[in-house]
């Protein structure tokens, strides 16, 4: 949206290639926020879907129809494909970890794997507050935008707008290679108020991409064209459904040997007045004609019976395997219930295909969230020691979805034949443990271990008193000759 009083004219403060990086990727900007809106409308089942206008009368047209398959896409996909933490098992993690805690970087991960997958991209920003503590947000396309270099795959510049709930720019933020340039709102025009002149040599901005080709070089979304269709052919099926059950109530009637005079048609009256009349008066809930002055016999009414709405709901079964087929998911999760359930085999086949789809998006994700930690360590540090990054590794949640039985007996099966240890992180892990049930388990264990220490001490010393020997030895006097 563009701000109706704001003016775009920049500021002098800024060089003639700032101005035109900043002009530029405000055009990216207004361009990918209008594509993605359709996109972000389908997440949420805010799309409205246009109508043939042959069966719904025209005050029904925009009745607002939500379905909410481009959320079930989406939010089961990206349920499989968790981002957790950093990992080094054979080198040094250099705190990353407290990184991740710090900066709440798990819970923004899921944005930036919703925002992914929704629309194709999604963008990390890196930083440092005020109070020089790193900062690591999520940021949406529809506010940012990147230019990249065609050679390097490396990103030139990145621009970050900051909108109110209207839409309207306060503040714009410009990432390049050695500067980050804040421009902010006063009164009607953008100014300069800030030059971070870091040197790093780096913009601090990752931009993840979905499943990228040479048709969609920025990523691919979810929410496909096929799945698209099938969404809006849903919303018709849906609206022709309410206006059906209308007519549940209000039977339709036919009037035979009547004027139309009789119903309020004049000749004078435009085609849409008439249609809205005649929708009018079929919906009525009684319809009462006077009668004939000239001794003619009067109109009857005949009654329609209505279909039932078994029509629509065939329909609506098929739009919902369409949208299964498309997205790769059970049927069930759109609604399809069916006399016979699934086999167990057949589930177990569905969900190996869902476990592998998520698989193969956390490799092609593990290289962006790689990024970002270098991206940290450089802006922390000010340096990035490649060989001891090249020792760090992304933990992700696992895809699959055992019940605690099941995920509790295939550990015990493997500790059992000594392939996990019992006291092992991954052996945790496999049977679903949180992090902080680890830890409250190694110090229960450590605590243990200490009193059962303690408790051997206190015995030996026990024995030791009621031994000859002991006591003898103990009660020696030691001369100094002898020493």
């Amino acid at each position: 949206m563009i701000d109706p009083i704001l003016d775009e004219t920049l500021p002098d403060e800024l060089s003639d290639a700032e101005a035109r990086t900043i002009g530029e990727l405000r055009e990216k900007v207004r361009y990918y926020a209008a594509k993605n809106e359709k996109k972000l409308a389908l997440y949420e089942g805010e799309f409205v879907a246009d109508q043939i206008g042959i069966a719904v009368p025209p005050m029904l047209k925009d009745w607002p129809v939500r379905i909410g398959w481009g959320g079930t896409v989406v939010n089961t996909n990206a349920a499989r494909s968790r981002f957790l933490d950093f990992q080094a098992p054979a080198g040094d993690l250099q705190s990353l970890d407290k990184v991740v805690a710090t900066t709440r970087l798990r819970t923004k991960s899921d944005r930036v794997m919703e925002n992914a997958l929704v629309v194709g991209t999604s963008f990390v920003v890196v930083g440092k507050n005020k109070a020089g503590r790193m900062v690591v947000e999520s940021k949406s396309p529809s506010v940012m935008a990147v230019r990249e270099n065609y050679w390097t795959g490396q990103l030139d510049a990145a621009l970050l707008q900051v909108r109110n709930d209207k839409g309207w720019t306060l503040a714009e933020t410009l990432y390049l290679p050695n500067e980050t340039i804040t421009l902010e709102r006063r009164d009607r025009r953008l100014t300069v108020t800030h030059r971070d002149r870091h040197q790093r040599g780096e913009v601090p901005v990752e931009q993840f991409k979905h499943r990228p080709n040479d048709s969609h070089p920025n990523g691919r979304s979810l929410i496909t064209a096929p799945i698209e269709y099938t969404i809006s052919a849903a919303a018709r099926t849906m609206l022709g459904l309410e206006v059906h059950r209308e007519f549940f109530s209000g039977p339709m009637r036919a009037a035979i040997g009547a004027d139309p005079e009789q119903f309020g048609v004049t000749e004078d009256m435009s085609d849409d007045e008439k249609y809205r009349l005649g929708w009018s008066l079929v919906m009525g809930r009684m319809n009462i004609v006077p009668p004939a002055e000239d001794g003619t016999a009067n109109p009857t009414m005949h009654e329609f019976k209505p279909s039932p709405p078994t029509s629509y709901i065939d329909i609506m079964k098929y739009l919902s395997l369409m949208v299964a087929s498309d997205s790769g998911l059970p049927a069930s999760y759109f609604g399809i219930m069916t006399d016979n359930p699934a086999s167990s085999d057949s589930i177990k086949a569905l969900e190996s295909q869902i476990e592998q789809r998520a698989i193969e998006r956390m490799r092609e994700m593990d290289w962006h969230w790689i990024n970002v930690a270098r991206k940290i360590l450089l802006w922390r540090d000010g340096t990035v020691d490649e060989d001891k990054l090249a020792d760090i590794h992304v933990e992700w949640a696992s895809p699959s979805t055992p019940t605690p039985s099941a995920a509790a007996d295939a550990g015990m099966k493997l500790v059992a034949a000594n392939i996990l240890p019992a006291d092992s992180k991954v052996t945790y892990d496999r049977i679903g443990l949180s992090d902080i049930e680890q830890k409250q388990l190694v110090e229960d264990k450590r605590r243990a271990s200490l009193t059962q220490i303690l408790s051997g001490l206190d015995q030996a010393a026990a024995t030791a008193s009621t031994d000859l020997q002991v006591h003898n030895l103990a009660s020696r006097r030691v001369d100094d000759d002898d020493a």
